[in-house]
């Protein structure tokens, strides 16, 4: 009797149960995410039954191939009609080799941990179970059944019988959040002026000989909007798996800028699967408004010797050099011999400068009516500035009688 390649001689076995299981390490739980369908195949009356070859895959709600689950072919994979048609992009043969070519129809168990082939757990959402069986090497006739079933909550789906195979029974388990290494759990970005920002970094930690996915990474509280992650990678995204020479480590850098004075305070959620975040880093920070600041120059205003009856003019400039506009409320001349000075013309108060550089220049003028050797007084400004709510500048010159000044 011929036989074809792929319907290659094995034993009868024994027990009518076969369970498989493709456990690769979950990334994202450290506890049991899994998928576990159980089924019973029947035959489909090909030429060559009881040898049959069988396949399981994952499609998602948008019907692309997600993964290979079970496959029990020796060699001639591609005799499936449907699988070797939705995976003729990816190399699925290497995805899922579980088992050797069937002889006779029983009961099958396969356990899966929610991961693609590269090790990322895939999303929770709405997925179809494909099942394909056949006893031919063309393929036909075949048994063909699709199950739907919905990662995210655990739950256990019996669907009635479909395709050929019966007592199915789907159960997802959600498992238990892994806890996440973040070093530090806490950034405090002291004071920051309004309109600035600074930057500080933390890292996820793994130490796991397995790459640790990342499907939720988010700053929450009152003050989120004055913090952000600079360089974070979207999510979902894998911390590399550690090795016997280094750990695996993602750097992620948060910026605080505050939007108004105070204090300002966050946290950022890092977890996986569909749990709330299971590690946080506190964010803290303050905001310090801008602030005015002044400086005047000349600091000595010097007239020299003026004739009692004449005057003479000397002018100073006062500069806005903070970072917050600076108001001018009180400009005074005080000291003994104020009265001999006075502001040409006095300026309207308050005068208020743009910051940054915003300037107002003044003039004083010495007019003395007495023969004195000396003058002396001080011009005060007084502002908003905060280091130096006031400034005086030194007045100083000398008054001559007529026949001195000739």
């Amino acid at each position: 009797m011929n036989r074809l390649p792929c319907f290659k001689s094995v034993a009868t076995m024994a027990i009518m149960t076969v369970v498989l299981t493709v456990a690769w390490t979950s990334t994202a739980r450290s506890a049991g995410e899994s998928l576990t369908v159980t089924f019973t195949t029947s035959s489909a009356g090909g030429q060559y039954s009881p040898r049959n070859i069988r396949v399981v895959w994952v499609k998602n709600a948008g019907g692309q191939f997600v993964r290979t689950i079970g496959l029990w072919a020796n060699q001639r994979a591609h005799s499936f009609l449907e699988w070797d048609t939705v995976t003729t992009s990816y190399n699925a043969d290497l995805d899922a080799r579980t088992g050797a070519t069937q002889n006779g129809y029983r009961e099958y168990t396969v356990v899966w941990n929610c991961t693609t082939i590269t090790g990322a757990i895939i999303p929770d959402g709405t997925y179809t179970l494909e099942l394909e069986l056949t006893e031919a090497n063309s393929g036909s006739p075949r048994r063909r059944a699709t199950f739907t079933w919905v990662k995210g909550v655990s739950n256990v789906w019996t669907p009635a019988n479909q395709g050929g195979y019966s007592n199915v029974r789907i159960q997802y388990e959600a498992g238990v959040a892994r806890e996440i290494e973040l070093l530090p759990v806490s950034l405090d970005f002291g004071g920051v002026k309004t309109g600035q920002s600074a930057d500080l970094t933390f890292r996820i930690i793994n130490r796991e000989t397995v790459p640790l996915q990342i499907d939720r990474l988010e700053i929450t509280g009152v003050d989120a909007v004055d913090f952000m992650m600079a360089d974070a990678p979207a999510v979902p995204f894998n911390v590399p798996a550690a090795d016997d020479r280094r750990l695996g480590i993602v750097t992620i850098t948060v910026r605080f800028s505050p939007l108004h004075a105070g204090l300002h305070s966050a946290v950022i959620g890092v977890g996986n699967g569909p749990y709330p975040a299971v590690s946080f880093v506190s964010l803290f920070g303050e905001g310090i408004p801008p602030v005015a600041a002044v400086q005047v120059a000349p600091s000595v205003l010097d007239f020299g010797a003026v004739a009692v009856g004449d005057y003479a003019d000397r002018t100073l400039t006062i500069r806005s050099t903070g970072e917050a506009p600076l108001e001018i409320g009180s400009l005074g001349i005080v000291g003994l011999d104020g009265v001999a000075f006075s502001l040409v013309p006095a300026p309207p108060l308050p005068l208020a400068l743009p910051a940054l550089d915003g300037s107002y220049d003044v003039t004083i003028r010495l007019h003395p009516d007495i023969d004195k050797t000396s003058l002396h007084a001080q011009l005060t400004i007084g502002s908003n500035a905060s280091d130096t709510p006031v400034v005086a500048v030194d007045l100083a010159g000398q008054s001559l009688s007529t026949m001195e000044a000739l």
